[in-house]
C-alpha cells in the first residue's frame, strides 16, 4: 500500500477544497521552491495566473458536484433532472389543476321528454369568468314538469377556464411523433395554466379528409397497432408533449395529417367563486366553425345536441363555492409520489393505493384524505374514543 503524501486525500475531499484553498496551496508550493516570489503580491502577473486556475478548478468542481447529485433520484433538486429520472419508471408528473365547481341543475317545464347530450367546452360566464365541462354529459328528462336532473348534477363537475383552439400542426409521418404543446401569454411571454386533465386532441386524415377523435391513454405501448390514441407527458419546460404510436403501438400518423389541440386555459386563482356565483346564468355552448366540423365526424347523428334554446329552459346553481387551484407537481412531491406509483403498477387495490390515487389525481378536490379498513377502524378511531 503506498505511504500517506502531501497528495493524500480523504475519500470526499475532491468536493470539499475552494478556489482560496487551492490558491493557497499553490503559492505555498511556490515558497518552499525557493525560486518564485511574485506570488505573494496580489498585482503580479503570476498571482493573476494563480487566480485563473483556482477559480477555473473551482468552477469545474462546481459542476461536478451538481453532475453528481442530480444523477440521483435522492438528491435531485432540479425539475427537468427528477423528471428525466422518473420517466425510466413510466411515472408522469401531475399538471396544473384548476378550479372546480359543483353544481345543481333543475329542467323546467318547457324542455320535451327526451335524452340530452351536453357537447364538450360548453361553459358558463359568472361575472366575467368562465366555468366549463371538460366532457361530453348526457341526462335524461323523464316528464312533462319541472324535474331536478340529479344524474347531470352528480356525475359532472364544472373546470374554471375556457377551451382554446390551437393552431393546426402537421404531421411528419415519424414512428411515436412526438408533438409539443408550447403554449405561452402573448403579453408577458409567460406559461399559461392548461387544466392537466383537459387536452383534446383531433386528427384530421391527409388521405380521406375526415377527423378522429384519439383518446389519451396512461402508455402508447398499451395500445394495439389500429388504436386512435395519444400519450401526453409535462415536459422538463412546463409544456406538455403529444406522444402518438408507430403503427404497431397506437396508430401511427401519415405525412400531412392535421393535428388539432383543444386545451382548457385557466384564470389561476382569481378563478374562484363563491357559493351562488352560478345562479342565473345561462349556459352557452362552444361553438366555432373548425369545431362544428371536427363534430360532424365525432357526434352520432342521432344524439339530441342540447342547443342555446333549450339549455334556456335548464336552471343552474352553486350551493358551494369553487375549490382552490393547484400547481404543478413541485420536485419533493415527485420524489413522494413516483415510489408509490410504480409500486401501485397501475392497481388500486390496498389502502395505500387509494389514497395515492386521489392525492395525485384530485389534489385540486381533496386537501387531504385517509383510508382505513375494519381492523383499523376498530383498532384506532373506536379504541381512542
Amino acid at each position: 500500500m503506498a505511504a500517506n503524501t502531501d497528495f493524500t486525500l480523504p475519500r470526499d475531499a475532491y468536493a470539499t477544497f475552494d478556489a482560496l484553498t487551492l490558491k493557497n496551496l499553490i503559492k505555498n508550493r511556490l515558497r518552499e521552491g525557493g525560486v518564485f516570489t511574485d506570488q505573494d503580491f496580489e498585482g503580479s502577473n503570476l498571482s493573476a495566473i494563480i487566480d485563473v486556475i483556482a477559480f477555473s478548478y473551482h468552477l469545474s468542481l462546481f459542476y461536478l458536484n451538481q453532475t453528481s447529485s442530480e444523477a440521483l433520484f435522492d438528491e435531485s433538486t432540479v425539475y427537468e433532472n427528477i423528471n428525466r429520472i422518473t420517466k425510466l419508471i413510466g411515472y408522469k408528473p401531475t399538471g396544473y389543476k384548476t378550479s372546480a365547481l359543483s353544481f345543481d341543475a333543475q329542467a323546467g317545464p318547457l324542455l320535451p321528454r327526451n335524452i340530452y347530450t351536453i357537447k364538450r367546452y360548453s361553459y358558463f360566464m359568472v361575472d366575467g369568468i368562465p366555468y366549463s365541462f371538460i366532457n361530453d354529459t348526457t341526462f335524461s328528462k323523464t316528464n312533462i314538469a319541472e324535474e331536478t336532473l340529479s344524474e347531470l348534477a352528480t356525475n359532472n363537475l364544472l373546470y374554471q377556464g375556457k377551451y382554446v383552439e390551437h393552431p393546426p400542426l402537421f404531421a411528419v409521418g415519424e414512428e411515436f411523433e412526438n408533438v409539443p404543446l408550447v403554449v405561452k401569454d402573448t403579453i408577458n411571454n409567460n406559461q399559461i395554466n392548461i387544466e392537466d386533465s383537459s387536452i383534446n386532441v383531433y386528427v384530421k386524415s391527409f388521405s380521406t379528409g375526415k377527423f378522429i377523435a384519439y383518446t389519451e391513454i396512461d402508455s402508447i405501448f398499451n395500445a394495439r397497432s389500429a388504436d386512435y390514441v395519444f400519450e401526453k407527458r409535462l415536459n422538463e419546460n412546463g409544456f406538455y408533449e403529444i406522444k402518438f404510436g408507430n403503427g404497431v403501438n397506437g396508430s401511427k400518423l401519415s405525412a400531412g395529417d392535421a393535428i388539432y389541440i383543444y386545451y382548457l386555459k385557466s384564470d389561476g386563482e382569481s378563478g374562484q367563486i363563491s357559493p351562488g356565483g352560478l345562479d342565473g346564468n345561462n349556459l352557452n355552448i362552444f361553438t366555432t366553425t373548425q369545431f362544428e366540423e371536427i363534430s360532424n365526424s365525432i357526434y352520432d347523428k342521432d344524439l339530441v345536441i342540447l342547443t342555446p334554446e333549450r339549455a334556456a329552459f335548464i336552471t343552474f346553481t352553486n350551493a358551494n363555492a369553487s375549490t382552490t387551484p393547484s400547481n404543478i407537481e413541485t420536485v419533493e412531491e415527485i420524489r413522494t409520489n413516483s415510489p408509490r406509483s410504480f409500486f401501485a403498477q397501475n392497481r388500486i387495490v390496498t389502502n395505500d393505493d387509494f389514497v395515492n390515487f386521489i392525492t395525485k389525481n384530485y389534489s385540486n378536490i381533496v386537501s387531504s384524505s385517509v383510508l382505513v379498513n375494519n381492523d383499523a377502524f376498530v383498532d384506532n378511531v373506536i379504541k381512542y374514543y
